[in-house]
Order: structure tokens, then C-alpha cells, then sequence
């Protein structure tokens, strides 16, 4: 066999290719391995010729019975200036293609500074579309830039797709007196 170096796969052609080599001789039988994708069909007088070689047809069905889908964050949003030791919502928007009836993981909010996770949050995307928030607790005033992480509990189609990174300012909070330093 040659180089499998085509761009699309032409069953219909191979197996005329095929007979046409075995035209003189007697077939023992077809062995056809396949995804089943083919941009074209055995022709009829392939399939006639076959036939009278009464010669067995064996095939072998490459890949999944399922999609493997494919959850991405499409988009973070947190407020631009949060309170120490109050809780910071992250809201996350994640898509989802091919999911079938949801996909079960973790989403991780990570301190981009120390690559800590600080906040981890079991969840089921359903649908297209899903929002989903992870709230952390600041014990610290100043800038940070924190990565919203979704890692699925099973085999997910594209990894790049899965995080996204977003800044905020944590400001301290004064005593009673209220205030903001």
C-alpha cells in the first residue's frame, strides 16, 4: 500500500482499485478498515463483480461510538475592586459542544502570583451555555490577577480553551468607623 497521504478518504475508489488488481485471480475475501467516512460510493459494477467473487467482506470500524465534546471559558467577569476579606465574585461563562447531557469537573480559581489554587468549585455544564460563579475571600490588599481554571473530569476535546486570567484590586477595609484605605 502507498503513503495514506490524501486529504479525504474514497472507499468507493479503493475497492474498484482493489478488484481491478484482483480482477484475474480468486479473491479470498476484502478486508475494508474505515472510519466510515468517504466523499464517494462503490460503483454498481464494483458491487457486482464483488458479489460474483462470493468472496467475504471483513471490516473494521475505526474510532468512538461517541463525540468527545469540548467545554471552553468564554468569558470571566469579577468587579474591578473588591474588599479584603469579603467575598469576590467571579462570574463564568463556559460553552460546551458535544456534551451530551452535561460535563461533570472542577473549576479552579488560581492566585496567577503563586500558581496557588485559592478556591476550587465542583460543577455540571449543561446546555450550550452556562454561567457559573467561584467566590474567593481576599486576606490581602493590592492588585491581583487570578486564572479561572475548568479541568473535566473526562477527555476534553481542546485543553487551550479551558482557562481564562482576569486583575482586580483587593482594597482594605477600615474598622467601624467604615471607610476604605
Amino acid at each position: 500500500l502507498g503513503e495514506a497521504d490524501a486529504r479525504r478518504t474514497r472507499l468507493g475508489r479503493g475497492i474498484g482499485d482493489a478488484l481491478q488488481r484482483a480482477a484475474a485471480r480468486p479473491l479470498a475475501g476484502m478486508l475494508l478498515i474505515s472510519d466510515g467516512r468517504s466523499i464517494d460510493s462503490a460503483t454498481r459494477a464494483s458491487l457486482r463483480q464483488f458479489a460474483g467473487a462470493e468472496a467475504p467482506l471483513h471490516t473494521v470500524l475505526l474510532g468512538s461510538s461517541g463525540s468527545v465534546g469540548d467545554v471552553a471559558v468564554r468569558r470571566v467577569s469579577a468587579p474591578r475592586a473588591a474588599y479584603q476579606n469579603d467575598p469576590a465574585p467571579v462570574r463564568v461563562e463556559l460553552s460546551s459542544l458535544g456534551g451530551g447531557d452535561g460535563v461533570s469537573g472542577r473549576l479552579n480559581l488560581i492566585d496567577e502570583a503563586t500558581g496557588a489554587v485559592i478556591e476550587t468549585k465542583e460543577i455540571v455544564v449543561r446546555g450550550e451555555s452556562s454561567e457559573h460563579t467561584i467566590a474567593h475571600r481576599p486576606e490581602e490588599a493590592g492588585q491581583r490577577r487570578w486564572r479561572v481554571e475548568f479541568v473535566p473530569d473526562e477527555a476534553d476535546l481542546v485543553d487551550d480553551n479551558n482557562s481564562a486570567s482576569l486583575a482586580l484590586e483587593i482594597v482594605e477595609k477600615l474598622g467601624r468607623g467604615g471607610g476604605v484605605r
